[in-house]
């Protein structure tokens, strides 16, 4: 079994798999940012929060944001290669 973990590099490719996760993340959270400053709503797009790293991991969500209506939006973002 030892040497199955081995050959597979588990930490290795988890270690790879959060940090494609966190870019993903960072890659939606400015994209919300934009969308809100090209609709002039700039004071909501400073608002916007990247949940895991400012608040805490397992809220459910990585970004919260207000829509151009002031309700919230939650989104939940799963990020992968292939």
């Amino acid at each position: 079994m030892l040497r199955i973990a081995w050959m597979a590099d588990v930490a290795g490719r988890d270690k790879r798999n959060r940090a494609l996760g966190r870019a993903g993340e960072a890659r939606i959270l400015a994209h919300e940012r934009s969308t809100l400053r090209s609709a002039e709503r700039a004071d909501l797009a400073g608002k916007a929060r990247w949940t895991p790293k400012e608040d805490c991991d397992g809220a459910g969500f990585d970004i919260a944001r207000s829509a151009h209506d002031g309700r919230l939006r939650l989104i939940e973002i799963k990020t992968m290669n292939g």
